[in-house]
């Protein structure tokens, strides 16, 4: 590939809310990218600790652009900080995550030397997860083939059929905001699996750079670990704006309908598959094989609560 530029300007973004504990490692890590085109915008989401949060982020000075907003949810948070960017990639990093000072500089090279690669190429970079205490608990599944270039198809594919893209291991051109938009401020729990949906139904390609550099952690305070209430209510909203092209691109050999269908009914989200068989009565019927997969999907989804707070306790040995 020969970008415009070859060294293009990298905005990482961190959004916070009350995020004392772990904020300063998030921003010294940006800081120690070895990649020299970047900037580091911190969006402080209306923290309510006492001013702790906006200390930190002030002791940075003019080493990153601080800035304070209410309180509206990670999406607001991001679309602000997105709207401040001066850089042509977006690189999304949680308060309490972390790079390896290579993540820009390996995921820029991935991007330049991809036979096929553009501008409208996403770049996933890998990672572990870690605990509180930083200490590396287990890897990220690896369902991705190293420096590979995927189509949009193919991406709505393995997102359907594997897993979702973690956001912190992604490096996004701004333009995918121009045509996709922003991240969607009603959702407060799942608003990274609607837009990556998004960014590849629309035809955005990405490759997988293979490095190991990301680091997620997993700790009690997360809202992915204990509002499943929230999870449910992102997941049907996610359905109904999707449903529509799920329904236009789903044929009987490869229904996109019940593939969505079917990754839900392990979360017990009935009133996603509904939505999804009543789309399918439509444009591309269930079989009966399909539906009685859905209902057994759904009794596995009333046990897997229980067994993923046992697994998280014992083997992952997180207390909370």
């Amino acid at each position: 590939m020969s970008l415009k530029n070859p060294s293009p300007k990298v905005s990482i973004v961190i959004p916070v809310y009350n995020g004392s504990n772990f904020l300063a490692n998030s921003i010294d890590c940006a800081l120690r990218q070895t990649y020299e085109n970047f900037e580091v915008i911190v969006v402080n989401d209306g923290s309510t600790d006492g001013g702790e949060t906006e200390k930190i982020a002030l002791s940075y000075g003019d080493r990153i652009r601080y800035f304070r907003k209410e309180n509206g949810g990670v999406s607001s948070a991001l679309n602000y900080g997105i709207a401040q960017m001066t850089g042509e990639y977006f690189s999304w990093l949680s308060h309490d995550d972390a790079y390896t000072p290579h993540k820009l500089a390996d995921a820029v090279k991935a991007l330049c030397s991809a036979e096929g690669a553009d501008e409208r190429t996403l770049v996933y970079s890998w990672g572990n997860y870690i605990d509180s205490r930083g200490e590396v608990l287990k890897p990220w599944p690896l369902f991705l083939e190293t420096g590979k270039l995927y189509t949009g198809d193919e991406m709505v594919q393995i997102m359907l059929t594997k897993r979702i893209l973690n956001g912190c291991g992604l490096l996004i051109p701004k333009v995918v905001f121009d045509e996709v938009g922003g991240f969607h401020e009603g959702l407060r729990y799942s608003q990274d699996a609607l837009i990556f949906y998004q960014i590849f139904l629309k035809g955005f390609s990405m490759i997988f750079d293979g490095k190991e550099n990301v680091s997620y952690r997993l700790h009690g305070a997360q809202t992915s670990r204990n509002r499943h209430d929230l999870f449910e209510h992102d997941m049907v909203e996610i359905a109904k704006i999707l449903e529509p092209e799920l329904a236009k691109r789903s044929s009987r050999d490869n229904n996109l309908l019940y593939l969505y269908a079917h990754k839900l009914s392990r979360f017990k989200c009935a009133a996603v598959i509904k939505l999804m068989k009543d789309s399918g009565d439509k444009h591309c019927k269930f079989t009966l094989r399909q539906k009685l997969t859905l209902q057994m999907g759904l009794f596995y989804g009333n046990f897997r609560g229980s067994v993923k707070k046992l697994y998280y306790r014992f083997v992952l040995r997180l207390k909370h």
